[in-house]
């Protein structure tokens, strides 16, 4: 509990006999979490993603990358939810925004193409998203360039970012 609110992972049991075990955030369902009630006396369960107390839908299978030449480490997380829903890639060297890259192309299955600060990536996007970026780069330590490839898809809605360290 936060300032007498569910705040974080836990059960709470409703006087109804219906139980809600998942994340929390102000008093208000939000994140993953299954909720165990009855509907016109039958058993019911809705398991899956909640925001501000609202039902989602179900926890879609997570991002997975089809492709990974070049790549020192990635991350593709869920940032919230998107309205519009957004894929934004962002590159990294050394631990800074990655300046050394030439021939980039980029390329999405749906959506418009956006750059918001140090990233790129689309809007307006359906789901699964399939994403690829194809870039020359140089080597930690500049004295050679090489090619990256990198393609990945996400199946569920959101404001999604990606990270690419080379």
């Amino acid at each position: 509990f936060r300032k007498g609110l569910p705040n974080g992972f836990g059960t709470y049991t409703y006087s109804t006999g219906a139980k809600y075990v998942g994340e929390w955030i102000g008093g208000k369902k939000d994140g993953e979490g299954k909720y165990t009630f009855k509907f016109y006396d039958k058993d019911s369960i809705q398991n899956g993603l909640w925001e501000k107390g609202k039902y989602l839908g179900p926890v879609p299978e997570k991002p997975k990358v089809t492709i990974n030449k070049g790549v020192d480490r990635y991350s593709i997380d869920r940032m919230g939810s998107g309205n519009p829903d957004r894929v934004l890639i962002y590159f990294f060297q050394n631990g800074a925004p990655n300046r050394g890259i030439s021939e980039f192309l980029i390329s999405g299955s749906s959506g418009i193409e956006l750059k918001l600060g140090n990233g790129i990536g689309y809007e307006f996007i359906e789901f699964p998203f399939t994403g690829r970026v194809n870039y020359v780069t140089w080597n930690k330590i500049h004295t050679a360039q090489f090619l990256v490839t990198f393609e990945f898809v996400i199946y569920g809605p959101g404001n999604w970012e990606v990270k690419i360290h080379n």
